[in-house]
Protein backbone atom coordinates (compact mmCIF):
# COMPACT_ATOMS: atom_id res chain seq x y z
CA UNK A 1 0.00 0.00 0.00
CA UNK A 2 1.30 3.40 -0.91
CA UNK A 3 2.22 6.24 2.16
CA UNK A 4 -0.49 9.03 2.44
CA UNK A 5 0.56 11.88 0.32
CA UNK A 6 1.26 14.93 2.80
CA UNK A 7 -0.73 18.05 1.89
CA UNK A 8 -0.57 21.65 2.74
CA UNK A 9 -3.46 23.78 2.01
CA UNK A 10 -2.74 28.36 1.91
CA UNK A 11 -5.57 29.93 2.76
CA UNK A 12 -8.13 29.33 4.45
CA UNK A 13 -11.19 31.05 2.55
CA UNK A 14 -14.26 28.78 1.23
CA UNK A 15 -11.82 27.54 -1.27
CA UNK A 16 -9.49 25.94 0.64
CA UNK A 17 -11.68 24.80 3.47
CA UNK A 18 -13.64 23.10 0.51
CA UNK A 19 -9.96 21.44 -0.63
CA UNK A 20 -9.01 20.46 3.33
CA UNK A 21 -12.87 18.94 3.36
CA UNK A 22 -12.63 16.85 0.27
CA UNK A 23 -9.62 15.65 1.13
CA UNK A 24 -10.02 14.72 4.86
CA UNK A 25 -12.89 12.40 3.41
CA UNK A 26 -10.00 10.17 2.09
CA UNK A 27 -7.26 9.85 5.44
CA UNK A 28 -6.02 6.29 4.11
CA UNK A 29 -4.48 8.19 1.29
CA UNK A 30 -4.09 11.51 2.31
CA UNK A 31 -3.03 13.14 5.37
CA UNK A 32 -3.73 18.05 4.99
CA UNK A 33 -2.46 20.68 7.07
CA UNK A 34 -4.42 24.03 6.12
CA UNK A 35 -2.82 27.04 6.96
CA UNK A 36 -4.43 30.30 7.30
CA UNK A 37 -2.84 33.64 8.05
CA UNK A 38 -6.07 35.37 9.70
CA UNK A 39 -7.58 34.24 13.04
CA UNK A 40 -10.29 32.98 11.38
CA UNK A 41 -11.44 31.32 8.63
CA UNK A 42 -13.70 32.11 5.69
CA UNK A 43 -11.55 34.66 3.64
CA UNK A 44 -13.58 37.18 1.63
CA UNK A 45 -16.58 35.45 3.07
CA UNK A 46 -17.02 36.56 6.41
CA UNK A 47 -19.80 36.62 8.93
CA UNK A 48 -19.76 39.85 11.51
CA UNK A 49 -21.53 40.11 15.02
CA UNK A 50 -23.98 42.89 15.10
CA UNK A 51 -24.65 44.05 19.04
CA UNK A 52 -28.53 44.56 20.27
CA UNK A 53 -29.57 47.06 22.83
CA UNK A 54 -30.28 43.83 25.07
CA UNK A 55 -26.41 42.46 24.96
CA UNK A 56 -27.04 40.16 22.67
CA UNK A 57 -25.90 40.12 19.10
CA UNK A 58 -27.09 39.06 15.13
CA UNK A 59 -24.48 37.54 12.90
CA UNK A 60 -24.46 39.24 9.35
CA UNK A 61 -22.67 38.38 6.40
CA UNK A 62 -20.14 40.61 4.70
CA UNK A 63 -19.53 40.30 0.92
CA UNK A 64 -21.28 36.74 0.12
CA UNK A 65 -24.87 37.31 1.86
CA UNK A 66 -26.87 35.10 -0.06
CA UNK A 67 -27.27 32.25 -3.20
CA UNK A 68 -29.58 31.18 -5.63
CA UNK A 69 -30.48 27.34 -5.15
CA UNK A 70 -30.99 26.71 -8.72
CA UNK A 71 -27.82 27.59 -9.68
CA UNK A 72 -25.63 25.97 -6.68
CA UNK A 73 -27.00 22.87 -6.68
CA UNK A 74 -24.19 20.73 -5.08
CA UNK A 75 -24.16 23.68 -2.06
CA UNK A 76 -28.01 23.24 -1.03
CA UNK A 77 -26.91 19.02 -0.76
CA UNK A 78 -24.20 20.13 1.80
CA UNK A 79 -25.89 22.47 3.49
CA UNK A 80 -29.10 19.77 4.09
CA UNK A 81 -26.33 17.46 5.44
CA UNK A 82 -25.19 19.80 8.21
CA UNK A 83 -29.00 20.28 8.98
CA UNK A 84 -28.32 24.69 8.22
CA UNK A 85 -31.52 26.03 7.52
CA UNK A 86 -32.14 28.19 4.47
CA UNK A 87 -33.76 31.14 4.88
CA UNK A 88 -35.87 33.15 1.84
CA UNK A 89 -34.44 37.10 0.98
CA UNK A 90 -34.38 38.93 -1.56
CA UNK A 91 -31.21 40.63 -3.33
CA UNK A 92 -32.23 44.38 -3.48
CA UNK A 93 -29.90 47.14 -3.61
CA UNK A 94 -29.91 51.21 -4.21
CA UNK A 95 -27.24 53.75 -4.42
CA UNK A 96 -27.67 56.78 -2.68
CA UNK A 97 -25.71 60.13 -4.44
CA UNK A 98 -26.09 63.31 -3.38
CA UNK A 99 -28.33 64.21 -5.93
CA UNK A 100 -30.45 61.74 -5.64
CA UNK A 101 -31.15 57.47 -5.37
CA UNK A 102 -31.21 54.82 -7.51
CA UNK A 103 -33.09 51.51 -6.03
CA UNK A 104 -34.91 48.42 -6.44
CA UNK A 105 -38.56 48.25 -6.69
CA UNK A 106 -38.58 52.18 -5.90
CA UNK A 107 -39.67 54.96 -7.98
CA UNK A 108 -37.40 57.82 -7.83
CA UNK A 109 -36.53 60.67 -9.79
CA UNK A 110 -33.40 59.26 -10.78
CA UNK A 111 -35.12 56.12 -12.04
CA UNK A 112 -37.23 58.31 -14.00
CA UNK A 113 -34.64 60.61 -15.41
CA UNK A 114 -32.52 57.16 -16.50
CA UNK A 115 -36.06 55.50 -17.79
CA UNK A 116 -35.51 55.86 -21.51
CA UNK A 117 -31.94 54.25 -21.21
CA UNK A 118 -33.11 51.36 -18.87
CA UNK A 119 -35.75 50.36 -21.40
CA UNK A 120 -33.13 50.49 -24.04
CA UNK A 121 -30.73 48.20 -21.80
CA UNK A 122 -33.32 45.64 -21.33
CA UNK A 123 -33.75 45.33 -25.03
CA UNK A 124 -30.25 45.15 -25.75
CA UNK A 125 -30.37 42.64 -22.88
CA UNK A 126 -32.96 40.11 -24.63
CA UNK A 127 -30.89 40.84 -28.12
CA UNK A 128 -27.49 39.74 -26.01
CA UNK A 129 -28.92 36.49 -24.19
CA UNK A 130 -30.25 35.24 -26.99
CA UNK A 131 -26.78 34.06 -28.23
CA UNK A 132 -26.17 32.69 -24.78
CA UNK A 133 -27.30 29.55 -25.47
CA UNK A 134 -24.02 29.50 -27.34
CA UNK A 135 -21.60 30.52 -24.98
CA UNK A 136 -23.73 28.12 -22.63
CA UNK A 137 -22.52 24.87 -25.07
CA UNK A 138 -19.82 22.65 -23.87
CA UNK A 139 -18.57 22.68 -27.02
CA UNK A 140 -15.58 25.11 -27.58
CA UNK A 141 -16.18 25.31 -31.40
CA UNK A 142 -20.08 26.66 -30.54
CA UNK A 143 -19.18 28.28 -27.72
CA UNK A 144 -16.72 30.95 -30.35
CA UNK A 145 -20.14 31.58 -32.44
CA UNK A 146 -21.20 33.78 -29.96
CA UNK A 147 -20.76 37.66 -32.14
CA UNK A 148 -20.11 38.76 -28.62
CA UNK A 149 -17.52 37.00 -26.74
CA UNK A 150 -15.42 39.58 -29.22
CA UNK A 151 -16.90 42.97 -28.03
CA UNK A 152 -16.30 44.60 -24.70
CA UNK A 153 -19.22 45.75 -22.83
CA UNK A 154 -18.33 49.06 -22.35
CA UNK A 155 -17.47 49.48 -26.16
CA UNK A 156 -21.45 48.02 -27.00
CA UNK A 157 -22.49 51.03 -24.67
CA UNK A 158 -20.36 53.31 -26.59
CA UNK A 159 -21.98 52.62 -29.88
CA UNK A 160 -25.54 53.12 -28.77
CA UNK A 161 -24.77 56.06 -26.61
CA UNK A 162 -25.48 54.72 -22.91
CA UNK A 163 -24.57 57.46 -21.02
CA UNK A 164 -22.35 58.20 -17.68
CA UNK A 165 -24.85 58.05 -15.14
CA UNK A 166 -26.50 54.90 -16.86
CA UNK A 167 -22.83 53.38 -16.48
CA UNK A 168 -22.20 54.36 -12.99
CA UNK A 169 -24.76 55.27 -11.10
CA UNK A 170 -26.94 52.38 -12.03
CA UNK A 171 -24.64 49.39 -13.97
CA UNK A 172 -21.60 49.73 -12.13
CA UNK A 173 -22.80 49.71 -8.12
CA UNK A 174 -25.19 46.61 -9.25
CA UNK A 175 -22.33 44.64 -10.51
CA UNK A 176 -20.09 45.57 -7.62
CA UNK A 177 -22.64 44.78 -5.50
CA UNK A 178 -23.27 41.15 -6.94
CA UNK A 179 -20.19 40.32 -8.67
CA UNK A 180 -17.51 42.51 -6.79
CA UNK A 181 -15.59 42.56 -10.28
CA UNK A 182 -13.53 45.10 -11.64
CA UNK A 183 -13.17 46.79 -14.80
CA UNK A 184 -16.31 45.25 -15.83
CA UNK A 185 -17.20 47.29 -18.97
CA UNK A 186 -14.06 45.27 -20.18
CA UNK A 187 -15.40 42.14 -20.27
CA UNK A 188 -16.95 40.49 -23.10
CA UNK A 189 -20.62 41.53 -23.33
CA UNK A 190 -21.79 37.79 -23.85
CA UNK A 191 -20.46 37.59 -20.49
CA UNK A 192 -21.94 40.45 -18.99
CA UNK A 193 -24.95 39.74 -20.40
CA UNK A 194 -25.10 36.36 -18.19
CA UNK A 195 -24.51 37.33 -15.02
CA UNK A 196 -27.81 39.56 -15.69
CA UNK A 197 -30.00 35.80 -16.14
CA UNK A 198 -30.13 36.12 -12.54
CA UNK A 199 -30.21 39.60 -11.41
CA UNK A 200 -32.51 42.68 -13.19
CA UNK A 201 -31.67 46.32 -12.74
CA UNK A 202 -35.44 46.97 -11.47
CA UNK A 203 -36.65 44.54 -9.57
CA UNK A 204 -35.08 42.29 -6.63
CA UNK A 205 -34.01 39.15 -7.01
CA UNK A 206 -35.70 36.12 -4.49
CA UNK A 207 -32.44 34.53 -3.28
CA UNK A 208 -31.74 32.61 0.11
CA UNK A 209 -29.47 32.65 2.66
CA UNK A 210 -28.21 31.20 6.00
CA UNK A 211 -29.26 30.52 9.16
CA UNK A 212 -26.21 32.29 11.57
CA UNK A 213 -24.43 33.38 8.81
CA UNK A 214 -21.96 31.33 6.40
CA UNK A 215 -19.20 31.18 9.92
CA UNK A 216 -22.21 28.11 10.47
CA UNK A 217 -21.44 26.27 7.77
CA UNK A 218 -17.55 26.93 8.14
CA UNK A 219 -17.85 25.58 11.47
CA UNK A 220 -19.52 22.67 10.78
CA UNK A 221 -17.15 21.94 7.57
CA UNK A 222 -14.04 21.83 9.58
CA UNK A 223 -14.94 20.15 13.10
CA UNK A 224 -14.12 17.00 11.10
CA UNK A 225 -10.31 18.37 10.31
CA UNK A 226 -10.02 20.94 12.89
CA UNK A 227 -6.66 19.50 14.66
CA UNK A 228 -5.00 20.13 10.80
CA UNK A 229 -6.27 23.73 10.86
CA UNK A 230 -3.38 26.53 11.85
CA UNK A 231 -4.61 30.14 12.32
CA UNK A 232 -2.44 32.84 12.10
CA UNK A 233 0.26 31.20 9.93
CA UNK A 234 0.70 32.72 6.98
CA UNK A 235 3.39 31.57 4.22
CA UNK A 236 6.09 33.18 3.12
CA UNK A 237 7.89 31.31 0.73
CA UNK A 238 6.75 27.44 -1.27
CA UNK A 239 10.18 25.89 -2.69
CA UNK A 240 10.07 22.73 -4.54
CA UNK A 241 12.85 20.27 -5.26
CA UNK A 242 12.95 17.06 -5.40
CA UNK A 243 11.41 15.71 -2.09
CA UNK A 244 8.75 17.26 -2.71
CA UNK A 245 8.13 20.73 -1.73
CA UNK A 246 9.24 23.01 1.49
CA UNK A 247 6.61 25.28 2.89
CA UNK A 248 8.45 28.37 5.02
CA UNK A 249 5.77 30.57 7.07
CA UNK A 250 6.32 33.85 8.35
CA UNK A 251 7.51 32.96 11.54
CA UNK A 252 10.13 30.99 9.53
CA UNK A 253 9.31 27.32 10.59
CA UNK A 254 9.85 24.71 7.95
CA UNK A 255 7.48 21.62 7.07
CA UNK A 256 7.89 19.48 4.22
CA UNK A 257 5.18 18.48 1.93
CA UNK A 258 3.97 16.02 -1.27
CA UNK A 259 1.71 18.65 -2.72
CA UNK A 260 0.45 22.01 -1.87
CA UNK A 261 -2.83 23.65 -2.78
CA UNK A 262 -2.19 27.33 -3.40
CA UNK A 263 -6.49 28.53 -2.36
CA UNK A 264 -5.28 32.15 -2.29
CA UNK A 265 -5.50 35.40 -4.62
CA UNK A 266 -3.24 35.19 -7.92
CA UNK A 267 -0.23 37.58 -6.66
CA UNK A 268 -0.02 36.00 -3.45
CA UNK A 269 0.67 32.84 -4.99
CA UNK A 270 3.05 34.79 -7.08
CA UNK A 271 4.97 36.26 -4.44
CA UNK A 272 5.17 32.91 -2.30
CA UNK A 273 6.74 30.83 -4.83
CA UNK A 274 9.88 30.36 -5.13
CA UNK A 275 11.41 30.22 -8.85
CA UNK A 276 8.38 30.54 -10.51
CA UNK A 277 8.37 28.89 -14.39
CA UNK A 278 7.33 31.63 -16.93
CA UNK A 279 4.45 30.40 -17.40
CA UNK A 280 2.88 30.86 -13.93
CA UNK A 281 4.57 33.94 -13.96
CA UNK A 282 2.47 35.14 -16.88
CA UNK A 283 -0.71 33.49 -15.27
CA UNK A 284 -0.83 34.66 -12.16
CA UNK A 285 0.30 38.12 -12.93
CA UNK A 286 -2.41 38.75 -15.20
CA UNK A 287 -4.99 38.44 -12.70
CA UNK A 288 -5.57 42.26 -11.72
CA UNK A 289 -7.41 43.43 -8.29
CA UNK A 290 -9.03 46.36 -7.65
CA UNK A 291 -7.16 48.51 -5.05
CA UNK A 292 -8.21 48.02 -1.19
CA UNK A 293 -8.16 51.94 -0.99
CA UNK A 294 -11.64 51.90 -3.45
CA UNK A 295 -12.94 48.75 -1.58
CA UNK A 296 -14.18 49.28 1.56
CA UNK A 297 -17.47 47.80 3.41
CA UNK A 298 -19.06 50.22 6.54
CA UNK A 299 -21.38 47.90 8.76
CA UNK A 300 -23.51 49.79 10.73
CA UNK A 301 -27.34 50.25 11.71
CA UNK A 302 -27.89 53.66 12.26
CA UNK A 303 -28.84 56.13 9.32
CA UNK A 304 -25.03 57.93 8.97
CA UNK A 305 -24.53 56.28 5.54
CA UNK A 306 -28.05 54.60 5.36
CA UNK A 307 -30.98 57.57 4.98
CA UNK A 308 -34.32 56.12 6.48
CA UNK A 309 -36.27 56.80 3.17
CA UNK A 310 -38.67 55.38 1.41
CA UNK A 311 -36.20 52.38 0.40
CA UNK A 312 -36.52 50.89 3.82
CA UNK A 313 -32.81 49.86 3.70
CA UNK A 314 -32.91 48.03 6.98
CA UNK A 315 -35.66 46.27 6.20
CA UNK A 316 -35.09 45.00 2.75
CA UNK A 317 -31.11 43.88 3.33
CA UNK A 318 -30.63 46.62 0.68
CA UNK A 319 -26.76 47.48 0.05
CA UNK A 320 -25.75 51.03 -0.18
CA UNK A 321 -22.92 52.69 -1.66
CA UNK A 322 -21.97 56.69 -1.13
CA UNK A 323 -20.31 58.21 -3.97
CA UNK A 324 -17.01 59.60 -3.00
Amino acid sequence: MNAKRRVCIVGGGVSGLAAAWALSRQPDKFEIALYEKNDRLGGNAMTVEIPQDDGTSIPVDISVTAYIPTVYNHYVILLKKYGIQSLPTRFSYSVHYEDGTYAHDFESKMKEELREEIQKFQKLLKVLKSFNFLSASTSRAKAMLNPFNYIPMGKLLDILNFSSDFRYKLLKPLFVNFVLASGLFDMPASLFSRYLDFFDIEKATPMVTWDQGTANLYRKMSAEFAQSIHLNRGVKKIIRDGRGVLVRDLQGREERFDDVILACNANQALMMLDRPTRLETVLLSSVRYESELHNHAVVHTDESVLPKDATRPLETRSNYIEQY
